[in-house]
């Protein structure tokens, strides 16, 4: 019997490296007498083949990427190793197999694991990228779901990998993603501009750039240990370097070793567009006539997943050849049937309209027309050939629900895991939602009908057919420029969101739009007209929606008006600044279990093309019929741009700031910009709004009504009001000035150029501001800068003008909003500010500066309830005890009065709730 065992933990702690090795007694340890070969040393041994395998819908499926040789292996387990079935780690040696099954373990350690820089799929890639392909960078994490994690792309100019303070003026874009599962996937678009930069100039010691820039990203949150990825290698598509001349072949080859990659030059501020819902493909060409379907670009376009291997869209063959068709013959046609052409009646729902059947039916004919005419840009002939079905994948890939659209689609219910009481059930129960529900109602209605509009059932997802309706809105609107989708407002809503309709239980979906700078929020009458236009034009025209409910089997529209009750309360029956569209009509066979999904793997699948080759179909993916050009929409050249340039007075006027004021502030403030890097447009909009608002545009540099001898002697001054010794003394320290052993000195903080100069300072050396104006946190900003949301309002009014005159110029970023949502704030996880949010937003409370909202409140008491645990004991936030509504809860210690911040928001939580 053979001894061949693995050793090693069977109950291994996720994020911590764990090594496992096999013991085989059987096999010779070594070839004389006395000698010791480590196994996998020995000549005569094979090697130790390892592999691990995850149990899913009852069967083991192999993670290739796992994948390793040695006498050992050493496996770092993450937070998502915790949802699987079984975990089963194998060792191969020769003909020998064995196996140990596993169960990682929780840990309470919260950190950052590790980065991997891949390709759009999430696998590693060992050959170069090429610019305007799309990377992932996917952040592994321990325990910190639903934080934001921060995610820069570098160019590197430094030795060897790893982030270095060579590269500081390196960074190319940073964007955020709210962790889930363990993981955050973030893409970068490799933009075109980012080779010019990086050629512009060469890294110290270079005489040419080479054939490869090289670029990283690094990861962080809560401003803690950075994090660094692998490194890739992006071909350089100015490289000049002539190649060499052949030599004459020697007698015997001679292997050379080939040349590392130089690296790439210091570059600035990156220019890339970033790509807000849509992520189009740039430049790419796509030419749905010729036999391959060639990209008539140098572009190479991003992978798409197909069973076992990767394939890429639309890739030439080395061989030209002529058109191939099979003169229909294999094309598919009304009549046919099968479960391609259901794939595919879920996959162009949008145009036109379709419910999930396996028939190719008149609908589907209409449908494939209208793909056609509008996406392809070809003759319609209302039949399935191997253009339409490269084109199917291409129109899935180019607009796909984005990882921002995912996190809004999830339930927001803030008491999971906790035992509680819905409207639709009215019995105490535990909140299991896992963010789509948690699957239970199955049989029941509400009312005296068993209608769909009734049932209660949490549906698992989001419907596959309205979410690719989604992606076809999504089309539609990159074909017009009038109207704007901003984000969605409602997906999926379990019962403990405590609404009384269950729509949203899977089949719904809330969507908020612009109209060029307008943002179509609130209760306005004038916003329906654009509603309406939106629905009739698009919704109705090009999707094939219905208003309101009257027929069986089509996306519905809720009505759009603005109603209210006898009460002056507005109705939500209507909808008055979002469109409502569901698939509550469809027949229940189309409404099974399996045409729901949650996130966008199971959305997406396999690519159409890999399924028709599953099916049968391999003749009909041949069949390649001259066609025409298909051109990606021209990006909008927008002028009137200030990243990297200086402001002009009348931008300071438009932005809210006095003639006067603008004229003897400006060069101080363009100095301000330059020194601290508030060098975009949408930088420079989040900082003007702060101070304007802090200094009443720039008319105060120190605080009013307060005497010098207040703060101990350091009242607060400059346009945003730096306060505190230690904060003159390091200011003072980082500008080599005395603001502190007079009071003559302290007054210089209120004077040009420091009173401007220590806004900058503190915006990014103190509070790190640049990073949060870059992931567009006017929440977070705002409570960093005061604390709490005193004037939170005015804030954003100056922001609006900031965007108007600055960020809706830009040439750089495009996609952000002055439409900020708590829950996506970094706020949100914060316990001060989620108090504060409540706190300021309390209709029972005379904290001022922002709008009151008993929702708000809600959501702010509720959220910070959630994060303080049981046994928090923080007093006196915000001077709680001088608010009359918690007298009540005041208790004394040596003459000092506290108020519980715990108690106080459950107090406050209850009576909003009453």
């Amino acid at each position: 019997m053979s001894n061949f065992k693995i050793i090693g933990s069977i109950n291994p702690e996720v994020g911590k490296e764990v090594t496992y090795t096999v013991t085989n007694s059987n096999l010779p340890g070594s070839l004389f007498p006395g000698q010791v070969i480590p196994l996998g040393s020995n000549p005569f041994v094979p090697q130790v083949q390892w592999s691990v395998y995850v149990l899913k819908y009852g069967k083991w499926q192999l993670k290739e990427k796992n994948n390793k040789t040695g006498p050992k292996a050493a496996y770092t387990f993450t937070e998502i190793s915790l949802t699987r079935q079984a975990i089963r780690i194998v060792a191969r040696m020769g003909e020998e197999k064995v196996t140990l099954d596993i169960k990682p373990q929780k840990t309470v350690e919260r950190k950052i694991i590790s980065v991997e820089l891949c390709d759009a799929l999430g696998k590693k890639q060992t050959k170069p990228f090429a610019y305007n392909q799309t990377v992932l960078a996917r952040v592994h994490c321990l325990n910190l779901d639903n934080c934001t994690v921060n995610v820069t792309l570098w160019e590197d100019d430094a030795p060897g990998e790893g982030h270095s303070e060579i590269n500081k003026n390196n960074k190319a874009v940073t964007k955020s993603e709210l962790i889930s599962n363990g993981i955050a996937d973030i893409k970068f678009r490799l933009a075109t501009d980012f080779a010019k930069m990086a050629n512009a100039q060469l890294a110290k010691g270079d005489k040419s750039e080479g054939k490869f820039h090289e670029y990283y990203v690094t990861a962080e949150i809560f401003r803690q240990k950075t994090i660094s990825s692998n490194n890739i290698n992006v071909i350089n598509p100015d490289n000049k370097t002539p190649d060499a001349k052949p030599k004459p072949t020697p007698s015997k080859p001679t292997p050379q070793k080939p040349k590392p990659p130089v690296p790439a030059a210091t570059k600035g501020k990156s220019q890339m567009e970033e790509k807000g819902i849509v992520e189009t493909v740039g430049s790419a060409i796509y030419d749905w006539g010729e036999s391959k379907l060639k990209v008539l670009s140098t572009i190479l376009p991003d992978p798409m997943e197909i069973v076992n291997s990767v394939s890429k869209l639309a890739t030439p063959d080395k061989k030209e050849e002529k058109d191939v068709s099979c003169g229909e013959k294999y094309c598919i046609k009304k009549g046919d049937s099968s479960e391609l052409i259901r794939e595919i009646n879920i996959r162009l729902a949008g145009f036109g309209g379709n419910v999930p059947t396996d028939k190719f039916t008149d609908r589907t004919e209409k449908m494939i027309k209208q793909f056609q005419r509008d996406y392809m840009k070809v003759p319609e002939t209302g039949k399935i050939c191997g253009n339409v079905l490269f084109a199917i994948d291409d129109f899935s890939s180019k607009f796909d629900i984005s990882n921002t659209f995912w996190n809004q689609i999830k339930c927001s219910c803030s008491t999971k895991g906790k035992k509680v009481i819905s409207k639709l059930k009215g019995i105490s129960e535990l909140n299991s939602c896992d963010g789509f529900g948690d699957h239970t109602g199955k049989g029941t209605y509400g009312g005296n009908t068993e209608s769909e509009k009734f049932y209660r059932y949490e549906y698992p997802g989001i419907h596959r057919s309205l979410l690719f309706g989604i992606k076809a809105l999504q089309f539609y609107f990159s074909k017009q420029t009038t109207y704007k989708i901003d984000h969605i407002t409602s997906g999926y809503r379990c019962r403990f969101k405590n609404y009384t309709t269950t729509n949203h239980q899977g089949k719904a979906i809330d969507i908020q739009f612009s109209k060029g700078t307008l943002e179509i929020r609130g209760e306005k009458k004038e916003y329906l007209k654009d509603l309406r236009d939106i629905r009739d034009n698009i919704y109705i025209k090009y999707l094939g929606a219905q208003k309101e409910w009257p027929a069986k089997n089509l996306y519905s529209i809720e009505p759009i008006d603005l109603l209210y009750d006898k009460k002056g309360n507005v109705r939500f029956d209507h909808t008055f600044s979002w469109i409502h569209v569901d698939v509550r009509e469809f027949d229940s066979i189309y409404l099974d279990d399996k045409y729901f999904c949650k996130n966008s793997t199971k959305l997406n699948g396999n690519t159409i093309l890999q399924l028709a080759k599953d099916s049968g179909f391999e003749k009909t993916c041949m069949c390649l019929k001259p066609k025409a050009l298909v051109e990606p929409p021209k990006k909008e050249i927008k002028e009137g741009c200030y990243c990297n340039k200086d402001l002009t007075s009348q931008i300071l006027k438009d932005i809210g700031i006095s003639n006067e004021k603008a004229t003897e502030f400006l060069e101080a403030i363009n100095k301000t910009f330059t020194d601290y890097q508030i060098n975009t447009c949408l930088r420079k909009a989040h900082f003007l709004a702060q101070v304007i608002h802090e200094s009443g545009g720039f008319r105060y540099t120190a605080e009013l009504n307060v005497a010098d001898t207040a703060y101990d002697g350091f009242k607060g001054r400059g346009l945003i009001q730096l306060t505190g010794e230690a904060n003159y003394k390091k200011y003072g320290t980082y500008e080599k000035q005395d603001f502190t052993s007079s009071l003559e000195n302290k007054i210089k903080l209120e004077k040009l150029p420091y009173s401007a100069r220590s806004s900058g300072w503190f915006w990014k050396q103190e509070a790190s501001l640049n990073d949060e104006a870059d992931i567009n946190d006017h929440i977070y900003i705002t409570r960093i800068v005061n604390g709490g949301y005193n004037g939170y309002n005015d804030r954003l009014k100056y922001l609006k003008n900031g965007f108007k005159n600055l960020y809706n110029n830009c040439k750089n970023d495009s996609g952000k909003s002055t439409d900020f949502a708590f829950d996506k704030s970094k706020s949100y996880n914060d316990k001060r500010g989620a108090f504060a949010w409540g706190l300021w937003h309390d209709p029972g409370l005379n904290k001022e500066g922002c709008t009151k909202d008993k929702e708000k409140a809600i959501q702010g008491y509720s959220r910070f309830i959630d994060l303080a645990g049981d046994n928090y004991a923080e007093t006196n936030w915000y001077n709680i005890k001088k608010i009359s509504s918690f007298s009540n809860l005041k208790y004394t210690v040596k003459k000092k009065e506290y108020v519980k911040v715990l108690d106080a928001a459950k107090q406050r939580l209850k009576a909003l709730k009453t």
